[in-house]
């Protein structure tokens, strides 16, 4: 077997069958699951078929005293691994090939096994909370939960097998918890950027009213949610267009002071930034503010570390069409420069893509495996296929200068034709 950190970290894991009576060692089934996988296999099925045609390339790295397992053994298997070992193992295999996180984006969010549920009207029982590093555009690691709302149990034990000190960890409103950032800040000593919604009511409508002049805690006393909804909208249109016609802050804050004098953001240190792209055929504007949070917040006390709210404007322009949408998102943050915060939430959007990634790319959604450890051990599988795919596509872009970048896709079916690429795969994957 060819020393790497992939074998490093996965020989480790405990093999709880009964000695005597198995034929094939445990992790060649692992390394042989890996290699299939990234030569675009999406099932047991797939896997076998590729081994059985891959013999010999297999026989350069594992021993196949009984030649390649049954698609029942693999499915044995990876039911009764240990989930959370095999995570703990996925996770130090990706450190080591990543290097710290500290002072680097990790943002963390859910996704659900679509395809692991019994019949077609079920709710799936899997649901995994993921961390996930933009710099390196690598999954950082995962805990099962049983349904999306566990996610704020999840969020802290999945904390607890990071190593996320110094990080700047964002997350959206669901883990928007008061305990959950006095994990990031006391216990990981790293930086938050919440979403803020109506799952927290009193902070979010003190927000609403600093910012938009709408008291939303008041409109549901008078259960009219849908005037102060667009009320809200058209206060944040005007703020917009106002702030995207001035060309400093000082402008920009001189303007508002003038057109909303009620607005009490304006008199909390405001900072201003506006980003525009263009791509995929629209334009994209992003309007950011960051003020100080304070005592005028209600359960300010509360947030460990809490310094600042942020609010985003988000403008996008269909090219072709000219049709504009408009939305707008409040945060609260433990940072206090506008830069920092704009660039957080930015890059928040990796892991949607990320979870985009391995839905389209390899076929996690449709995928059927759904009994005991199964479903959680092979999304394993796939989180260890992403990171050594993804680690090589960057590779792949160094070596073109930065100018092409391969899809996943594209270098799954490359290593499927050649061996040569997928050994590189499989073992040069350092990107310290």
């Amino acid at each position: 077997m060819i020393e790497s950190s992939f074998t490093r970290s996965f020989i480790t894991i405990g093999d709880w069958r009964q000695e005597g009576k198995v034929r094939h060692i445990l992790f060649e089934v692992i390394f042989i699951a890996v290699a299939a996988f990234i030569a675009r296999s999406e099932d047991w099925i797939d896997v076998v078929i590729w081994a059985e045609e891959k013999t010999d390339w297999l026989k350069k790295f594992c021993d196949l005293p009984y030649g390649i397992p049954s698609i029942s053994t693999f499915q044995r298997v990876f039911r009764a691994i240990n989930p959370k070992q095999f995570e703990k193992c996925f996770i130090a295999w990706t450190r080591e090939i990543s290097g710290e996180t500290s002072g680097r984006h990790v943002a963390v969010d859910g996704k659900t096994l679509r395809g692991a549920k019994e019949g077609a009207n079920e709710k799936s029982p899997v649901h995994i909370v993921s961390a996930w590093c933009s710099y390196n555009g690598l999954s950082l690691g995962g805990i099962k939960t049983n349904e999306k709302s566990n996610e704020i149990t999840a969020i802290p034990e999945l904390l607890d097998l990071l190593a996320v000190d110094g990080s700047i960890i964002t997350i959206d409103a669901m883990g928007t918890q008061t305990k959950i950032a006095e994990k990031i800040v006391k216990d990981n000593h790293a930086d938050y950027v919440f979403g803020l919604k109506q799952n927290q009511p009193s902070m979010f409508s003190d927000v609403a009213l600093a910012t938009l002049g709408v008291d939303f805690e008041f409109a549901k006393s008078f259960e009219e949610p849908e005037k102060t909804n667009q009320k809200a909208l058209e206060s944040a249109m005007n703020i917009s267009s106002i702030y995207a016609k001035a060309s400093s802050n000082e402008d920009i804050l001189k303007a508002l002071r003038l057109a909303f004098p009620d607005l009490s953001f304006l008199d909390l240190d405001p900072q201003f930034l506006q980003n525009v792209e263009k791509g995929h055929g629209r334009i994209e504007k992003r309007q950011s503010i960051l003020f100080s949070a304070g005592s005028w917040m209600q359960r300010f006390e509360e947030w460990a570390g809490l310094k600042s709210i942020g609010v985003i404007f988000n403008t996008i322009t269909n090219i072709k069409t000219g049709i504009q949408s408009f939305d707008y998102s409040f945060y609260i943050t433990t940072l206090n420069d506008v830069r920092s915060f704009a660039h957080a939430v930015r890059q928040h959007w990796g892991i949607e893509a990320y979870h985009w990634v391995l839905d389209v790319s390899f076929g996690e959604d449709k995928s059927r495996i759904r009994k005991d450890n199964e479903p959680q051990n092979v999304a394993v599988v796939r989180k260890i296929v992403h990171n050594l795919v993804g680690v090589q596509r960057t590779r792949m872009a160094d070596e073109a200068g930065k100018t092409y970048k391969p899809s996943y896709k594209s270098v799954r079916f490359r290593a499927l034709l050649a061996e040569k690429f997928l050994e590189q795969v499989m073992f040069e994957h350092n990107l310290k």
